[in-house]
């Protein structure tokens, strides 16, 4: 069976996965209820966030 998906697999160093597991932890200790997002959300945010700043800029240059 195969199945398609909207994604791809991106590599991210061992640094970079900690950092997203710190921002997963400090999420999980605000949340009233412990909840906090994945490690895939919380880089597909960030990513989109640093497209975003890189396509406003090239628009003003």
């Amino acid at each position: 069976m195969t199945r398609k998906t909207n994604t791809k697999v991106v590599l991210v160093t061992l640094e970079q996965y900690a950092a997203l597991e710190l921002i997963q932890q400090r999420d999980r200790q605000t949340s009233i209820t412990g909840a906090a997002p994945t490690i895939n959300a919380i880089a597909r945010t960030l990513l989109d966030k640093a497209l975003a700043s890189t396509t406003t800029q090239e628009k003003t240059a």
